[in-house]
């Protein structure tokens, strides 16, 4: 049931983790600049290597995880995001979390990767609702979901600190505009 290898929407490739990507991820993941909602879930370097390992066995047994993000007929890396399956209060979900770089953030490109992941989460995992969560001072994360139907609810019981916890349902769609914010959650 895994996607292909490499998926595009209209402006970006997404591509299933790589070994070869750990530098990159761990650059992002432990950047003090692609925190600045969340600075309490910045990563040592350490950390960094051991969800990157996490996130790589995600693949396996679920046929979705996380993906490197870069724009058509570029090299670099703008961010990584993705799907993957999470527990919330008891309940099987499928966790949607993007980091990107700040000189990605507002163009609307985590919106495009989330849209990618909630159609393939439509198709694939029907039964399972999609989750966001986020802190809640994080408003351009919070801001197109709660614009595009979603619900949002409090979770106190969130790890290292309150979080909200947006929840999309697969059927949901994000539309077809370009957002200016959610480039980091």
């Amino acid at each position: 049931m895994q996607e292909p290898e490499e998926m595009r929407t209209r402006r970006l490739v997404l591509r299933a983790l790589r070994r070869s990507d750990v530098d990159a991820f761990v650059a992002l993941s432990t950047a003090a600049e692609t925190h600045p909602f969340d600075p309490h879930v910045r990563k040592t370097p350490d950390q960094a290597l051991v969800a990157f390992d996490r996130f790589m066995t995600s693949w396996e047994p679920d046929g979705i995880g996380y993906w490197l993000v870069r724009l058509h007929g570029a090299e670099g890396v703008i961010g990584f995001g993705g799907l993957r399956p999470w527990v919330e209060d008891g309940e099987p979900v499928l966790n949607l979390a993007y980091r990107f770089w700040p000189q990605a953030w507002g163009q609307g490109y985590a919106r495009e990767m989330a849209q990618a992941a909630l159609d393939w989460a439509r198709r694939h995992r029907p039964d399972k609702p999609v989750l966001i969560v986020t802190d809640e001072d994080n408003g351009p994360a919070c801001g197109w979901p709660r614009g595009s139907g979603s619900t949002a609810t409090w979770n106190g019981s969130a790890v290292a600190a309150p979080k909200w916890s947006t929840d999309y349902r697969p059927r949901l769609t994000l539309g077809t505009e370009s957002g200016t914010e959610g480039d980091h959650a």
